[in-house]
């Protein structure tokens, strides 16, 4: 059995399978990084580099890293 649970920006993804139950909780408050990391400034430049005379457009994609606890709990036992 998969679910996911949320409750405003709280998610809890859980599974379970037979005696094994993992879940996984996170809060996606604060959690986009919207400064670029000296390796992406790097793989744009090279990208820049291949594409020639090309116009090459920054990637727009949110990176999202948010802190989570893991619980697996197999039979009983944590």
């Amino acid at each position: 059995m998969n679910k996911v649970q949320c409750d405003g920006p709280e998610i809890t993804l859980t599974r379970k399978s037979g005696k094994e139950k993992v879940t996984v909780k996170f809060n996606v408050t604060n959690t986009v990084n919207t400064a670029e990391s000296d390796q992406d400034i790097d793989l744009d430049a090279a990208a820049q580099q291949q594409s020639g005379s090309e116009a090459s457009q920054p990637s727009s994609q949110l990176k999202s890293r948010p802190t989570f606890t893991v619980d697996i709990n197999r039979g009983g036992q944590t």
